[in-house]
């Protein structure tokens, strides 16, 4: 899964309803204002030939209140067609990936995060891509070479997370580490091994980072907790240790 923050939002048989809730209002008692964010039959962005939305599956809302979504578009009136995302940003509906197309996506498990700023984040088997308004970009891809490591390249990558900020974490398999993406900039948090010092826990990598505004990574690997909030990289809390406020 990729995560980040965000809300979910429902998805109604006819099309996508974003409600905005106003803050201090009491929902027993006043309207909540609803703005339709895509519906059956309307032309899909970004398809050839007057391809329309036939399907919708349950979004994605940001905190600025636009949604990310997968659906199917396929010729007026059917009920079959092609599957793809599509997502909100520079005030129109935007096409991030299309069923037959590059990259290529497995629309039968599909994990997306979309933050504030209507960057779209999303897996597929060679690596994680970021859409936005403007285009779709890799951020890491298998067989790349590996930052500041001549002849190593990246092999199995985890699912990512991302911040509102932008910066992406992943952990990349085979002894390569947590990473940053920022902007286009690779840069390795840790490798497996022993943090802060050779006397203290074992981290033996995996798991999925969490990065927040700061940028710190937070990550779990199965045997402890791990973060560098406090500037290093240490170990927070370990398997077997004794648990505070327990005898």
């Amino acid at each position: 899964m990729i995560r980040s923050e965000y809300r979910s939002l429902a998805a109604c048989s006819c099309g996508l309803v974003v409600l905005v809730c106003i803050a201090g209002t009491s929902v027993s008692s006043d309207l909540v204002p609803l703005r339709l964010a895509a519906f059956l039959d309307q032309a899909a962005p970004g398809t050839l030939d007057d391809q329309r939305f036939v399907a919708f599956q349950p979004p994605l809302i940001n905190n600025a209140g636009q949604v990310a979504f997968a659906a199917t578009a396929g010729p007026a009136g059917s009920f079959y067609g092609t599957n793809g995302l599509w997502f909100e940003g520079a005030g129109q509906l935007n096409l991030a990936v299309l069923e037959g197309t590059q990259p290529a996506i497995n629309f039968s498990q599909v994990n997306v995060a979309y933050t504030d700023q209507s960057k779209l984040l999303f897996q597929n088997t060679s690596g994680i891509w970021q859409a936005t308004p403007s285009g779709v970009t890799p951020v890491v891809q298998t067989g790349d070479p590996v930052p500041g490591v001549p002849g190593d390249a990246f092999g199995i990558i985890d699912p990512p997370t991302i911040n509102n900020n932008g910066t992406i974490a992943f952990y990349a398999a085979g002894h390569r580490g947590i990473w940053t993406a920022d902007n286009g900039v690779l840069t390795r948090v840790a490798l497996p091994g022993n943090y802060p010092g050779p006397e203290l826990p074992y981290f033996y990598g995996g798991g999925i980072p969490v990065v927040d505004a700061s940028s710190k990574i937070s990550i779990a690997d199965g045997y402890g907790i791990w973060s560098n909030s406090r500037g290093q990289f240490e170990n927070i809390a370990y398997a077997f240790q004794q648990a505070p406020g327990f005898a």
